[in-house]
């Protein structure tokens, strides 16, 4: 999980809005159990990137292993970005407000 470090971690937290080191996996599923329990558009935003986080670097992983092909920082963070702004967009729930805006312009 090392992948999960550096310039990685870095951009997912930055793109939510966080300036704070990433935590070691098991610290930063209980940071945000913690403190993204609540059910706000940056509270879901978050959580649904550190799942796809994970999922995309567990087909990095399977990537390297099986078929001996990589991709750089910023082929596997769009990947996440991506995947986080197609889910979102397909949410209908989602009010209109100036904070939820700023969220979705990062």
């Amino acid at each position: 999980m090392l992948f999960f470090f550096g310039d990685f971690g870095d951009k997912i937290l930055a793109r939510n809005g966080l300036d704070r080191p990433l935590l070691p996996l098991s610290q930063e599923l209980e940071w945000a159990a913690q403190n993204r329990e609540g059910k706000s558009l940056r509270d879901t935003i978050y959580k649904l990137s550190l799942a796809d986080s994970i999922y995309v670097l567990w087909r990095e992983r399977n990537l390297r292993i099986f078929q001996n092909k990589s991709r750089d920082v910023n082929g596997v963070t769009s990947e996440i970005f991506n995947s986080v702004r197609a889910k979102a967009i397909s949410w209908s729930t989602i009010k209109f407000s100036a904070q939820n805006r700023q969220i979705c312009d990062t």
